[in-house]
């Protein structure tokens, strides 16, 4: 199946039938935590919910295709099992954030974010409530960027989104 946009592709494999509204990218290092499985441990005492990070793949394969050449980076065309680890909270329904990691080396890897149309927070919260969660990932991340699917758009860098609030 093609899609023109990634608003097009509908969850459905997560078993949603919600669109996706921004997906953040950033890099992330392990800190106190040294692998995958150690961040899997400390998010599931967090209350996060392990997700099948195959389950991502029509996602991510839109957005190889189409932020080829955008981010230094190319993005892998298949989810490695042992490598990937995907998440969401278990205390919010329905759910508006999926993490998504990506090893790419023994120090840590890609970190995407994907937001539901469900959410309900500022870009800002967004980047704000990742110090959280990297303490609890036991990761430090760096952002990268951002791509808003209904625009099909990287923004690189951005301290401000036209039509959200500040606070």
């Amino acid at each position: 199946m093609v899609y023109r946009s990634i608003a097009e592709v509908r969850v459905e494999a997560l078993g949603l039938k919600d669109t996706l509204k921004r997906i953040f990218i950033f890099d992330y290092q392990f800190d106190e935590s040294k692998s995958l499985s150690e961040v899997r441990c400390r998010l599931e005492k967090s209350k996060f919910e392990i997700r099948n990070p195959v389950e991502f793949s029509e996602p991510l394969g839109y957005m190889r295709n189409y932020l080829a050449g955008l981010y230094g980076e190319s993005l892998p065309e298949s989810i490695d099992r042992d490598n990937a680890l995907a998440v969401r909270s278990s205390t919010v329904h329905p759910t508006m954030i999926y993490f998504l990691f990506l090893q790419r080396n023994d120090r840590g890897g890609l970190l995407i974010l994907f937001e539901t149309e469900y959410s309900w927070y500022s870009y800002e919260k967004i980047l704000h409530s990742m110090r959280a969660f990297n303490k609890n990932a036991g990761i430090k991340s760096k952002y990268v960027g951002l791509f808003i699917p209904s625009q099909r758009e990287l923004l690189m860098e951005v301290s401000f989104l036209e039509g959200e609030q500040t606070t």
